[in-house]
């Protein structure tokens, strides 16, 4: 009995020290711009897509296409392309690049390791608040991209086989598999960036990690097992497999 009760207060200790350290890292990050680059990210690819398709209902007629597909997702999965190839891993690698080189500045960590605070509550909160980063852009990203569609359907006349339902399990669904690689892309650049007192160098080998399967592809390797491979994957397939 006092053991579990020894366990629970070691608990809501932990608890307390990684709310403070949170609370800490938001003071620090106040004027790194880490959350509005993760807002942009996520924002802007809707957004252009949005001024191609209004150019596009502009100079031409909308066309029946044939199978009735769901506009929404179809919108999607040409957002998610340019998203989780390239932009989401590169603004985890600068992220985790950025909230580790605050603390390597006048040597940052060896201070806080002084403090009275947990190791764990010390590291971790630094961990989550570059997974909200990573929130913020998911959410972004799929808010912003159902806006674009359903001002699409009232400002024009969408053709007869696009269906204007909004699939919120599928969006759903992309949105937690994004979040969940990004869990593991996240430890890893995170360590990359404590390990490696620079701001550069982190950023230069998060980018070769993200280039190297598509280096690979061009000899028909495919590294399914690699990390930085499972976000091609999520856009190639969107909807995912019945496992």
């Amino acid at each position: 009995m006092v053991f579990i009760v020894n366990k629970v207060m070691a608990m809501k200790n932990y608890i307390k020290d990684v709310k403070k350290s949170i609370h800490t890292e938001f003071i620090k990050k106040k004027r790194s711009g880490i959350f509005i680059v993760s807002f942009i990210i996520g924002i802007i690819f809707p957004l252009i897509l949005f001024g191609v398709k209004i150019y596009k209902h502009i100079i031409q007629d909308n066309v029946y296409l044939g199978i009735p597909k769901n506009y929404y997702f179809d919108v999607l999965k040409d957002i998610l392309p340019p998203f989780a190839y390239f932009f989401f891993p590169l603004i985890i690698i600068y992220c985790a690049s950025k909230i580790a080189q605050i603390d390597h500045k006048n040597k940052g960590w060896h201070l806080m390791e002084t403090l009275p605070i947990t190791k764990f509550s010390l590291y971790f909160s630094k961990y989550i608040v570059l997974i909200m980063g990573n929130l913020i852009a998911i959410t972004t990203l799929l808010v912003s991209t159902f806006v674009v569609v359903f001002l699409e359907s009232i400002l024009f006349d969408l053709p007869a086989d696009k269906i204007i339902s909004f699939p919120f399990l599928d969006f759903l669904e992309v949105g937690l598999r994004l979040f969940v690689v990004s869990l593991c892309i996240s430890a890893l650049q995170y360590a990359i960036s404590v390990l490696i007192a620079s701001f550069i160098w982190p950023l230069i080998i998060g980018f070769m990690l993200v280039i190297i399967p598509t280096i690979l592809l061009r000899f028909k390797i495919v590294l399914n097992w690699y990390p930085y491979q499972f976000f091609p994957h999520i856009s190639k397939y969107p909807k995912g497999s019945e496992f």
